[in-house]
C-alpha cells in the first residue's frame, strides 16, 4: 500500500520545478538582454566587410556614421590597405557631413602617417584667397 505524498514533500517538488524554470530563464541565449553592452561590434569582422558598412551609410545619407565607421576600421585593422582607404574615406565623410572641424582632423592624421603619398596633395589644405586682395 503506498501512501499519497506528504504536504511537505510537494512543496519541495514545486520549489525544485520553479528554481529550475528561474535559472533556464536567466540562461536564455536567445533573449536580447543578455547581449555583454561591452562587446566590440567590429572584433571579428574583416576589414572588407567593415568597409562595406560604411560605404553603405555613407550612401544612405548618414556621413557621420560613415566617418566613425571608417575610422573603427582603422582601429580594428590598422595595418592593412583598407585601413588606409578608411582613413581618406573618413574625412571625406566627415566634409560631406559639413562637419569640417573633424574632416580637417582625419585629413591630418592620414597625412602624419602618409605625408608622401601619391593622393597626399588631394589633403593639402589651403586657406582661400581674399577678394580683396588681388595681387595674391
Amino acid at each position: 500500500m503506498t501512501h499519497p505524498p506528504s504536504a511537505l514533500f510537494r512543496l519541495r517538488r514545486v520549489a525544485a520545478a520553479l528554481a529550475l524554470m528561474s535559472l533556464a530563464a536567466c540562461s536564455n541565449p536567445f533573449a536580447s538582454d543578455d547581449e555583454d553592452p561591452n562587446e566590440d561590434p567590429f572584433a571579428g569582422r574583416t576589414a572588407a566587410s567593415i568597409y562595406a558598412e560604411g560605404e553603405q551609410r555613407l550612401n544612405d545619407g548618414d556621413e557621420t556614421g560613415a566617418a566613425e565607421t571608417f575610422e573603427e576600421l582603422e582601429r580594428v585593422h590598422p595595418y592593412s590597405e583598407w585601413a588606409k582607404r578608411a582613413m581618406i574615406m573618413a574625412a571625406f565623410s566627415y566634409y560631406q557631413g559639413q562637419e569640417f572641424d573633424r574632416a580637417i582632423s582625419a585629413a591630418e592624421r592620414y597625412l602624419s602617417f602618409f605625408p608622401s603619398a601619391p593622393d597626399a596633395a588631394f589633403f593639402t589644405l589651403t586657406p582661400p584667397r581674399s577678394s580683396s586682395n588681388p595681387s595674391s
